[in-house]
């Protein structure tokens, strides 16, 4: 409940609040219930639910990202939201968007600044390909479940920032590890 004014509306702590309100989710079905309760509030700003969509890690609802993905505004936060769920890097896998095939992104929120722009069409279709390969009754995290505690500590080890900090605390929520700061700078986490 304390949570609950900062996952509603942007501010610095946004991130913070929705991956702590999912992370303590039970199963799929009281995420969906959160996710559905966000969709319905047309005061929500939109690209709050989009953020939430990939911190969730609810594959069914992938879909809700299809209209942002194609809008100049939620881009950005739709594709960090599409990979965050399934693991895929939009640049290496070439699903980013060159600047003649897009219109001028612009991030609702500083801390988007520095990711791709995706390319809608790619993406639909890199999904697709591959929908069939994500259980929709599990949470995803880069393209593993998190019940997967081996899968996450690999995770924990190789994966982005955003990728590690839902790692560590799903490694300490449902796999009792100690719990990593992934915001401590890079040579404390290793030691």
């Amino acid at each position: 409940q304390a949570l609950t004014p900062f996952a509603l509306r942007d501010n610095v702590h946004l991130p913070e609040a929705l991956t702590l309100i999912f992370a303590r989710a039970r199963d799929p079905a009281q995420r969906a219930d959160w996710l559905e309760k966000m969709r319905a509030d047309t005061a929500l700003p939109p690209h709050i639910f989009v953020h939430a969509v990939g911190i969730a890690g609810h594959p069914a609802y992938l879909s809700h990202l299809w209209a942002a993905l194609a809008d100049p505004h939620l881009c950005r936060a739709a594709g960090a939201a599409f990979s965050l769920i399934t693991g895929i890097d939009l640049e290496e896998a070439e699903l980013d968007a060159t600047t003649s095939d897009t219109p001028e992104a612009e991030s609702m929120s500083d801390w988007e600044d520095d990711l791709p722009v995706p390319d809608p069409t790619a993406i639909q279709a890199w999904w697709q390909q591959h929908q069939a390969d994500f259980a929709i009754d599990q949470t995803w995290l880069a393209g593993v479940p998190i019940t997967d505690a081996a899968a996450l500590q690999h995770i924990l080890q190789h994966g982005n920032q955003s990728q590690r900090h839902l790692a560590a605390l799903y490694l300490h929520l449902n796999h009792q590890h100690p719990y990593l700061d992934c915001g401590w700078p890079p040579w404390r986490q290793q030691k």
